[in-house]
């Protein structure tokens, strides 16, 4: 039965311990500190588990936790603080009007009342912030200069690429949100100007809005995971309870046996005694029989004992299974939804395939292995011809429907290794590893070709829809930067040549 007790409680330390390092691994690289404790609780689950060093180092990552915590609060904080510097600059142009000053106000007032953690809309937040002042910067006239009392000569105008290219990023971040809330006719409103074009005024209201929904979602999720975190938080700390019963249970227990087994020991040896000394055998059986009544009394209280303490520590252990089982269904739950919102994050919702938030990201890793391996890298840069045209003649959903049709052959057409993201508007972007331009070159007109036969039909009218394509290789000294800015001029050129054709190197 002891035996029984002993594998039994082996069992579970195990699946304790096994469990315990798998959520360590879902919380590393929350800091180095954390980190570092949770490499020295890995240890002590190792091999010979020190339950006594693995209860103080539990104890250890849970208050880093909880600083952890108050330190990513404290950055959303001072993230916002730098949001309203922002926003009151804005407040600051001359050239407002009253219900934009009305609107920045409003702003504000919301501000002051948000504070939590940022996870997955961090990123979104800090670059709406980014365009906003790119389109506050160029869109500010005649501020007076109040230390002189001059009026400072007009700033020179947003110019057309730039303006192009923050409409662009605007329009692809704000998909997401009108995919979710496709009845918000605020949002289709939004989108429906970025589409047909809109004023450096208008530009900024469209930044104003897309941060009020950022903000309004990442307060969102401050909840959610706060609430998910400090769950977590507290399962921990009553699994660590849970182990200080038992080994409290287990500790007391042994205490008993060890009790039980010295007066059985004593009652034996006193046995021995009168056996030795005693000359009348009636006398001896009458001792006899008393000191084994005394031995069974014994043996009945320790079963009985032994029996309460059992339960007892089955009792914590089904405990410690409940809480263990919940906080693995927990932490999956959670795992599986930061999944979902990272694929959401890196995806384009339109079309269904990586955004530039996922471009930036491959890139990165793209350039690092050719600087690293010298292996040939390329990439192509694609504009959809007269687009706007579509729009304008057939609407919106026919050009949205345009550009599934052309993700979905692009996609189709190029190798598995080779990576396609939606640029922004009507433009993509292909990254081709591996791959030489001499080699690449029919490869992409092979794709413009097959891209001008597609069988397309608006309002049962067939229509051609055709690209320009603008094909760089990756050189020495180049940088990322760089190597898109040749794509992007090789592109420029084949449409002022006009469209439908490719410009290389």
């Amino acid at each position: 039965m002891e035996q029984k007790q002993l594998d039994s409680l082996k069992k579970h330390n195990e699946q304790l311990a096994q469990f315990i390092i798998r959520l360590s691994n879902f919380y590393e690289g929350a800091s180095d500190d954390v980190d570092q404790e949770l490499q020295v609780l890995r240890g002590h689950l190792a091999n010979k588990q020190n339950i006594t060093l693995v209860t103080i180092s539990i104890g250890k990552v849970n208050q880093l936790l909880m600083q952890n915590t108050k330190s990513i609060k404290k950055q959303t904080s001072d993230t916002i603080v730098r949001l309203e510097s922002a926003v009151k600059k804005l407040q600051l142009s001359a050239n407002m009007s009253d219900d934009l000053k009305g609107e920045t106000a409003r702003f504000l007032s919301s501000l002051s009342m948000h504070s939590g953690s940022v996870f997955s809309s961090l990123p979104q937040f800090e670059r709406a912030l980014i365009l906003y002042q790119q389109a506050l910067d160029n869109g500010s006239k005649n501020k007076p200069d109040r230390s002189y009392g001059q009026t400072k000569p007009p700033e020179k105008p947003i110019d057309d690429r730039l303006h192009a290219n923050i409409s662009a990023e605007i329009q692809q971040l704000i998909e997401p949100y009108l995919q979710n809330n496709k009845q918000d006719k605020q949002l289709g409103e939004v989108r429906k100007k970025l589409l047909d074009g809109l004023s450096q005024d208008e530009l900024l209201e469209c930044c104003l809005i897309l941060i009020r929904l950022i903000v309004k979602d990442v307060v969102r999720e401050v909840g959610v995971n706060s609430k998910v975190i400090d769950s977590l938080h507290r399962s921990i700390i009553n699994i660590n309870q849970d182990v200080d019963n038992t080994l409290e249970a287990a500790q007391e227990h042994s205490e008993k046996r060890t009790q039980h087994n010295t007066l059985l020991k004593t009652h034996i040896d006193d046995m021995g005694d009168v056996v030795t000394q005693s000359k009348d055998l009636d006398r001896l059986k009458s001792e006899a029989q008393k000191y084994l009544e005394k031995m069974q009394s014994t043996i009945s209280v320790r079963e009985q004992t032994e029996k309460k303490e059992e339960q007892v520590l089955v009792n914590l252990l089904e405990k410690m299974q409940r809480e263990l089982t919940s906080m693995e269904k927990k932490t999956q739950q959670y795992r599986k939804k930061l999944l979902e919102q990272r694929q959401q994050t890196n995806t384009d919702p339109l079309t269904k395939i990586p955004n530039r938030i996922a471009y930036n990201e491959r890139i990165e890793q793209e350039f690092a292995r050719w600087k690293r391996t010298q292996t040939p890298l390329c990439m192509a840069v694609v504009d959809i011809d007269h687009f706007k045209s579509i729009n304008d003649k057939y609407g919106h959903a026919a050009g949205d429907k345009t550009l599934q049709v052309i993700a979905k052959h692009l996609r189709g057409t190029i190798r598995k290794t080779d990576f396609l993201a939606r640029w922004g508007g009507e433009e993509f972007i292909i990254l081709f590893p591996d791959s030489e331009l001499i080699n690449l070159q029919p490869v992409v007109e092979k794709m413009r070709a097959k891209l001008e036969r597609l069988p397309f039909k608006f309002k049962q009218q067939p229509v051609s829809i055709t690209a320009s394509f603008g094909v760089t290789q990756f050189s020495q000294g180049d940088t990322i930067e760089t190597v898109f800015e040749r794509a992007d001029k090789h592109l420029y050129t084949a449409k002022n040549s006009g469209r439908n054709q490719i410009i290389h190197d």
